[in-house]
C-alpha cells in the first residue's frame, strides 16, 4: 500500500474519530419533590447528561428553595437572617438591613401595587393574619368550618396598611416600618418572585432543561430534552372539585405548550375554608371588602417573569374581566386566562398562541 492511500485511511479514521466525539450526549429525565418549602409541594423535572449532574441540580434547588422561603417568611425568624418577620418586629423602631432579593421584592411589589391603587398590598399583614387564623381553625375539623374575622377588627386594622409605611432605602439595603401597628406580608408575591430568582441561577449554572412548578407557579427553562422543536407541555388544573365536576370532565382544564415562560394560577380552590354561615371564604383578600376576592373561580397569567406572573395573577383575580383586561395592556407578551363560576372564560387575544384548546400545537 502506498503512502498515499495509507494518508488517506488515516485521515478517515480521524474523521470518523472527530465526529463521534462531537456526537450529542443522551440525555437523562429526572424529577424531583421539595415539601418543606413555601407551604406547598415543589416539583421539578429536568433533562441531565449525567446522574453527577442530575444530583447537583438537586442539591441546588433544595437549597435555594429552603433559603428563600426562610427569607420571605413573615410567621417567624431563623437564625442568621434578617427576613419579613424581622422586619415586622421592629416595625415602628428601627431600620433592618436585609439581603437584596428581599429589598428588590418589596420595593417592587410597594411600586406595582401604589400603581395599582393598592389592590395587591404587601402591607396588609395584620388583616390577613387574621383570615389566616381563621383558615388554620376551620383545617383542625372535618367540616373546615370556622368564625371568619369580625368586620370592625378587620377595619380598625386596614387603616394602618398603608404602603407609603415602608421606607426603603437601596442605598443602604434597609426597610423600615413608620407604624408598628403595620405588617408586611408577602403570600401573594413571593413564591413567583422566588421561582424567578431560582430559575435565573439555575441557567447560570448551565442548567437548561428544566420545569419548575411550585404550588401554583409554574417556570419553565429551555426546550424539554433539548430539543429546540418542542415546547413544554403545562397543564392548567380544573378548579372545580371532584363533586362539581360532570361525567366526563378532566382534571385538566386546558393545556399550554410554553419555553421561557412562567404559568401561575391564583385561584379558591385549594386555600379555602367555610365560615359559620356557610359561606366559601379563599385566602385572596380583597382590599377593598377586606373579605375573599369572588369575580372568578381561578385567573392564570403567562408571561416572562414569574414574580410579575404572580402579582398579576393575584391582581387581576381581584379585578373584573374589563378592569384585568386594561391592565394586562401595560405587560408586553403577556396573556391570561380567566374562569368564571359558570364554567364560561374570558382570555386574552395571544393566549391561542400557548393555549391547545384554542388550537396551539406542539
Amino acid at each position: 500500500m502506498n503512502k498515499r492511500k495509507i494518508s488517506l485511511l488515516v485521515v478517515i479514521a480521524l474523521l470518523f474519530s472527530l465526529l463521534a466525539s462531537c456526537k450529542p450526549k443522551v440525555r437523562m429525565k429526572f424529577s424531583f419533590d421539595y415539601f418543606d418549602s413555601f407551604d406547598t409541594l415543589v416539583k421539578a423535572t429536568g433533562y441531565f447528561f449525567t446522574q453527577e449532574e442530575a444530583d447537583k441540580f438537586d442539591k441546588k434547588l433544595a437549597e435555594r428553595l429552603k433559603y428563600y422561603d426562610n427569607l420571605f417568611d413573615c410567621h417567624k425568624e431563623h437564625e442568621g437572617v434578617n427576613n419579613v418577620y424581622t422586619i415586622n418586629k421592629m416595625a415602628g423602631k428601627e431600620k433592618v438591613k436585609v439581603d437584596k432579593a428581599l429589598l428588590d421584592l418589596i420595593s417592587q411589589s410597594k411600586t406595582l401595587g401604589l400603581k395599582y391603587d393598592s389592590r395587591v398590598n404587601i402591607a396588609f399583614g395584620a388583616v390577613i393574619e387574621l383570615w389566616e387564623k381563621s383558615m388554620t381553625e376551620a383545617l383542625e375539623n372535618d367540616e373546615l368550618k370556622a368564625a371568619t374575622p369580625d368586620i370592625e377588627v378587620l377595619k380598625e386594622r386596614a387603616k394602618y396598611a398603608s404602603l407609603n409605611n415602608i421606607i426603603i432605602d437601596k442605598e443602604e439595603s434597609t426597610i423600615y416600618i413608620t407604624d408598628e401597628r403595620t405588617k408586611i406580608n408577602l403570600g401573594s408575591v413571593a413564591k413567583g418572585y422566588a421561582v424567578e430568582l431560582i430559575c435565573n441561577e439555575l441557567k447560570e449554572d448551565g442548567f437548561d432543561s428544566v420545569v419548575l412548578s411550585a404550588g401554583g407557579n409554574v417556570k419553565t427553562i429551555g426546550h424539554p430534552n433539548g430539543e429546540t422543536k418542542r415546547k413544554w407541555t403545562v397543564g392548567v388544573e380544573n378548579p372545580y372539585s371532584a363533586s362539581e365536576m360532570k361525567e366526563g370532565d378532566s382534571e385538566i382544564y386546558d393545556i399550554l405548550y410554553t419555553m421561557d415562560k412562567a404559568i401561575v394560577t391564583s385561584g379558591d380552590y385549594q386555600r379555602y375554608f367555610y365560615g359559620l354561615d356557610n359561606v366559601k371564604y379563599n385566602h385572596i383578600i380583597d382590599t377593598r371588602t377586606l373579605s375573599s376576592a369572588r369575580n372568578f373561580t381561578a385567573v392564570t397569567v403567562i408571561t416572562k417573569d414569574s414574580g410579575i406572573a404572580d402579582f398579576l395573577s393575584t391582581l387581576l383575580f381581584t379585578l373584573t374581566y374589563e378592569e384585568g383586561a386594561e391592565v394586562i395592556k401595560d405587560f408586553p407578551d403577556t396573556e391570561a386566562l380567566w374562569i368564571n363560576f359558570d364554567n364560561t372564560e374570558f382570555y386574552t387575544d395571544g393566549l391561542k398562541h400557548y393555549s391547545k384548546s384554542l388550537g396551539a400545537t406542539n
